[in-house]
């Protein structure tokens, strides 16, 4: 153990999967040490390549990263987005969710991920035919599953709208942006969204078996 030792280094790749990165110290730029095990404790998030890291040396054989320093990214990556004018949406078919484009957060995570999702929100029936209004939060353009219900519905009504909920499957790393739809029954109905508000929180998950 006497001739164990600290490094800094630069992160030249990451595996999310294995949990290893590919670390180059820093004063050999052509020195590499590969599938370096990252520890337990420290989050793929903050081991992406460019990141600066230290990386513990064992006297007899391997390593470790031990923990990120320097300047760190935002973790957990999160995001918020708030639209506190106006906005007519019309509904372009029916039964089909209409995102508003004003109100959108983007997100990009590196390991496999749950998001935890806050919409809230007011809205003015302007012009409907429908008996309700159904919300639901888009991830790249795709609807979950979970879905909020404003019942009896009349034009020219004030009506508050909320969820909050954890996504139930895992989503695998990459870019991702969240969106609210609003769903009418029929094609040319109209709602103004006003005062609204969307906030997503990346919650790390394990890999898929």
């Amino acid at each position: 153990m006497s001739d164990t030792h600290i490094i800094r280094a630069l992160v030249e790749s990451y595996d999310p999967m294995a949990h290893t990165a590919t670390v180059r110290p820093l004063g050999h730029p052509t020195a590499t040490l590969q599938d370096t095990p990252v520890s337990a404790d420290v989050p793929g998030e903050l081991v992406l390549p460019g990141a600066h890291v230290l990386v513990l040396l064992f006297g007899d054989v391997g390593q470790v990263v031990l923990a990120p320093y320097g300047e760190l990214p935002l973790y957990p990556p999160s995001g918020a987005a708030d639209y506190n004018t106006f906005y007519m949406l019309t509904a372009p078919e029916g039964m089909a969710y209409a995102p508003h484009p004003y109100l959108s957060v983007q997100l990009t995570v590196a390991v496999y991920s749950y998001f935890w999702v806050q919409f809230a929100g007011a809205y003015v029936a302007q012009n409907t035919r429908s008996w309700n209004l159904i919300c639901r939060t888009l991830i790249n353009g795709a609807p979950t599953g979970v879905t909020s219900v404003v019942d009896k519905v009349v034009v020219g009504g004030w009506y508050q709208v909320g969820m909050a909920f954890r996504t139930i499957e895992s989503y695998a790393p990459g870019g991702y942006t969240f969106q609210m739809g609003f769903m009418q029954q029929q094609a040319g109905d109209q709602v103004r969204p006003a005062g609204v508000h969307l906030s997503v929180l990346a919650l790390p998950a394990p890999p898929p078996a």
